[in-house]
């Protein structure tokens, strides 16, 4: 019987590193007058190697961790990495850019002048503005903003923190979801490699909404896994999921309804020794 590995290996680290050298070399001469400055170069390499290095060196030592202690490791790691990007990359992009915005943002300045000016100019402006709007697609992350900026100013920096916060937290919900699914070693590796991953650190020095949308749609599967696995059903434990869902259809209509068609077919297809027989009738009922 074959038996999945515990770890991330140093082997395919080494290789993994290798390749992306090798296909980077190989497409910078092939377009050389395309190539990417020397600066975007070095940012991909040290983003490639620190996501296969500290992915391996991390599995194998936080292996043998309590849960609680992996979970704790996981989340301020996640945090702490999160965080320096953001302080690095608000000062990187305003030197670059003249603003504290990627280059070419289009949607991350929008996102902010209008959650800007709408926190100054009250919740009834805010209401007013948004019942113009023929549906509530995409006003999600605007109206998370004002709330932001209301308490705390116009601040971006702190919208990032934030936002570091939400993808810390994912990671530890990729644990959970993945160890109770797939096992407790596969669940490490999927937290550890969440917590390196370049994307999910990259995002949270953007003003765009992808990093509360991955947060969402990922608690969402956590707590509609544990509703379908749990035996003890009860306005809470239904209420969050259904929550989760609905806050999914105010930044994408198509994601708030493949959340929803998603927890139906888990309950239709799931064992009844699971749920057991009443149980998902009761529950698909409620749909």
């Amino acid at each position: 019987i074959c038996q999945m590995i515990p770890i991330f290996p140093d082997k395919i680290a080494r290789k993994g590193i290798l390749m992306y050298l090798i296909s980077l070399a190989a497409v910078s001469i092939a377009f050389f007058k395309h190539a990417m400055p020397v600066m975007y170069i070095l940012l991909g390499i040290m983003w490639v190697t620190g996501f296969f290095l500290f992915s391996s060196s991390c599995s194998k030592k936080w292996m043998r961790y309590p849960v609680e202690k992996f979970a704790w490791r996981v989340f301020w790691v996640a945090l702490l990495l999160r965080l320096v990007w953001v302080v690095f990359s608000y000062f990187f992009y305003k030197a670059q850019t003249g603003q504290p915005f990627e280059f070419g943002a289009a949607d991350a300045v929008g996102y902010h002048e209008e959650a800007k000016w709408l926190a100054e100019a009250g919740w009834d402006t805010a209401r007013q503005y948004y019942g113009l709007r023929s549906g509530v697609s995409d006003i999600g992350y605007p109206f998370w903003l004002i709330i932001l900026y209301r308490i705390f100013g116009p601040s971006v920096i702190i919208a990032r923190i934030f936002k570091s916060l939400f993808s810390a937290v994912t990671c530890v919900l990729i644990y959970r979801l993945a160890r109770t699914n797939i096992g407790e070693f596969p669940g490490r590796m999927a937290a550890v490699f969440c917590t390196f991953i370049p994307n999910l650190i990259i995002y949270c020095g953007l003003h765009v909404k992808e990093t509360e949308m991955i947060f969402l749609i990922v608690a969402f599967l956590e707590r509609a896994d544990y509703l379908i696995r749990s035996r003890h059903y009860n306005v809470f434990t239904i209420a969050v999921p259904a929550l989760l869902a609905l806050s999914l259809f105010f930044f994408r209509t198509v994601l708030g309804v493949i959340a929803i068609l998603s927890l139906f077919a888990g309950l239709i297809f799931t064992s009844t020794k699971l749920v057991g027989r009443a149980k998902k009738a009761v529950l698909i009922g409620l749909g």
